[in-house]
């Protein structure tokens, strides 16, 4: 006769698929377990990081999807049945969050089922705490928060959930903060033990911690599932065919996930619902709102240049933007662009290449900050024309500003495919694209300085009025217009 307890716990134990279902009565009392794919699959690859396939592991799906519930709180519990021995080091951007999950695992170890089924896993009593659990057989789970304490310990595991506060993530300092912490300090724990990592988010911004890793360090795996199906998105792991194919249906069906992406922004949901941190085709400024030009029509003047400097080419350094512009009518041309981390010296370079190039550009703005004043001090008996600029408002207000221009097809780009050594052009209309979530934002600042002092010179304003009135109403342009 088939001893039906002893096959489920063997089930239990042999797949944590099996084990999340039997356990989620312990941890969601109130709720039914909804099975979907993306369990499965999330499962499978948790699997492959137990059995030492994968090391370093970084998970990216939208909140509520059991991100949290399968990887910080049912996985350790699971790896427990067989490894008791095993140490984990966990961290959130607050502790409460690590802690209620360390409490869950608490409970699930804990209960009747698990100890009827796995009874060899047994919790010391000196180390039964809100902050650590510890097992009879030297294993351990630490909850703690990014940056905070824990780190004098050497786990076999580490875990990272969501390192940053959603409403904390536009903040440089913040995101920084993260990622150093991360380098610095929770990448090394465990070393010596041949440690394995996961990181678990919501993508936030194109530098948090997923975007850090995935773009400066190397070996990571990549588990990546939007909420709606994006082939240039989703990893390998989805099993979704058709693009705009909901995640979890039967959870977040069609009218709820809309009702989501309402309540959170174009902005929140391209991260934390899309796991792509800026929306496709564009934030403030869309993507095919610029135009392309193959030859520059005939009688184009009022040339001027637009730079924007940085303090030191280092490797983490602002980029130096400096960028030649004219203008026919209503429309506005940039003609060529500079676009490298430069040191003084070779920004001087640069500035004197460029108006070489172009004698016509007798107007060279240079925004006063960073080595900008120096630039002009430097230049200013030289070169014609070098005029620092203060920039007014934020760096947002400002692109909102010239954002109507743009709109209404008056700012060109070269074509690439046709103009020569413009191979520059893509970048830049990423980061245009893509500001306030892109890496960088030097071209930003000198396309908003030149387009206001054309718009400027145009309306008899100021930047500043220019920049207020866009903020007032839908069209960008001032109230009397």
């Amino acid at each position: 006769m088939i001893d039906r307890r002893k096959l489920h716990a063997t089930l239990c134990r042999r797949k944590l698929r099996y084990f999340i279902e039997a356990a989620w009565p312990i941890v969601e009392p109130a709720k039914p377990f909804v099975p979907n794919w993306h369990i499965d699959v999330v499962c499978e690859v948790l699997e492959r990081v137990t059995a030492g396939e994968i090391t370093r592991l970084i998970v990216n799906i939208p909140p509520g999807c059991m991100k949290s519930l399968i990887i910080s709180v049912m996985w350790p519990a699971w790896m427990w049945i067989s490894q008791p021995h095993l140490r984990f080091l966990t961290a959130a951007f607050i502790d409460t969050n690590t802690i209620r999950d360390l409490m869950r695992v608490r409970d699930i170890v804990q209960s009747e089922w698990f100890q009827l089924n796995f009874s060899q896993v047994q919790f010391r009593d000196d180390q039964n705490q809100k902050t650590k659990l510890g097992t009879s057989e030297s294993g351990w789970r630490i909850a703690t928060s990014v940056g905070g304490g824990g780190m004098g310990e050497h786990p076999d595991y580490t875990i990272v959930d969501d390192p940053l506060n959603p409403k904390m993530a536009v903040s440089d300092t913040q995101r920084e903060e993260a990622n150093d912490w991360f380098d610095g300090t929770m990448a090394s724990r465990g070393l010596s033990r041949d440690v394995r990592q996961v990181v678990v988010m919501q993508r936030l911004h194109e530098r948090d911690l997923s975007g850090h890793l995935l773009k400066e360090k190397t070996g990571w795996t990549h588990l990546c599932l939007p909420m709606e199906y994006d082939p240039k998105v989703a990893s390998a792991h989805d099993r979704r065919t058709v693009p705009g194919e909901l995640l979890w249906p039967g959870l977040f069906p069609e009218a709820s996930v809309n009702q989501i992406k309402e309540n959170l922004g174009s902005y929140n949901a391209a991260g934390q619902l899309q796991q792509q941190p800026v929306p496709r085709g564009g934030a403030i400024i869309k993507r095919d709102w610029f135009q392309l030009y193959r030859e520059l029509p005939a009688g184009v003047g009022q040339y001027l240049q637009s730079w924007d400097m940085s303090f030191k080419d280092t490797k983490t350094a602002d980029f130096v933007a400096g960028g030649t512009w004219c203008r026919k009518g209503s429309n506005h041309y940039l003609l060529h662009l500079i676009h490298e981390r430069m040191d003084i010296t070779a920004t001087l370079k640069a500035v004197r290449i460029m108006s070489g190039l172009y004698p016509e550009a007798d107007l060279k703005l240079v925004e006063d900050k960073a080595n900008g004043p120096a630039v002009v001090a430097m230049l200013k008996n030289e070169l014609v024309g070098m005029m620092p600029v203060t920039p007014e408002g934020s760096k947002e207000s400002r692109l909102h500003a010239v954002a109507p221009m743009i709109e209404a097809g008056n700012v060109w780009v070269p074509d690439p495919s046709v103009i020569p050594n413009t191979r520059w052009v893509e970048k830049y209309l990423d980061e245009l694209s893509t500001f306030p979530r892109a890496p960088n934002d030097d071209m930003v600042d000198m396309t908003t300085q030149a387009l206001l002092r054309y718009r400027t010179n145009r309306l008899g304003l100021t930047p500043a009025q220019i920049i207020g009135d866009a903020s007032a109403n839908e069209t960008g342009l001032p109230a009397q217009f």
